[in-house]
């Protein structure tokens, strides 16, 4: 069963597939995790892209990102504000939605969450942070929360 974790981005900042895959990397979260397109092609350096795949065991799902932006980022965006308007309408909510009504790109992360290994939940806290740092963003987990680039939730 699919789990999609959403880095929603008020700053249209190119973050490339090599520097996640250098950020991943550099980590040591997984031993040779093989990256798709690979970390060293000239497709990784492109700064508009739609997916990265990384696979960090021939035996499990592989983790996918994948890069939304205009009309895909803006509805997304709505959808969110949808869904939390349903069940919150305090000042927490409202700085919330003033972000979402920003949001320029959307990071979506999805991920098989039976028997992810602990360094891969690592990574992609690490992962959302560097994301959310580097575009301005606000990290929405489904059934947790919003959370702020250090991770601390919001709401």
């Amino acid at each position: 069963m699919s789990y999609f974790i959403r880095v929603l981005c008020e700053l249209d900042v190119s973050v490339t597939r090599r520097e996640l895959a250098q950020f991943i990397t550099e980590g040591a979260y997984f031993s040779d995790p093989i990256f798709s397109p690979p970390a060293e092609s000239s497709e990784a350096l492109q700064s508009v892209w739609k997916t990265f795949v990384i696979t960090y065991h021939h035996d499990k799902r592989p983790i996918l990102f994948q890069r939304l932006d205009g009309v895909s980022a803006f509805a997304e965006a709505v959808e969110i504000t949808g869904k939390v308007s349903k069940v919150r309408t305090d000042e927490c909510f409202s700085l919330i939605l003033t972000k979402l009504q920003k949001v320029k790109q959307v990071f979506v992360i999805e991920i098989d969450p039976v028997g992810l290994p602990e360094g891969a939940w690592l990574m992609l806290d690490c992962c959302e942070s560097f994301l959310s740092r580097s575009c301005g963003g606000v990290i929405y987990a489904p059934d947790d929360g919003f959370y702020d680039a250090d991770l601390h939730r919001i709401l």
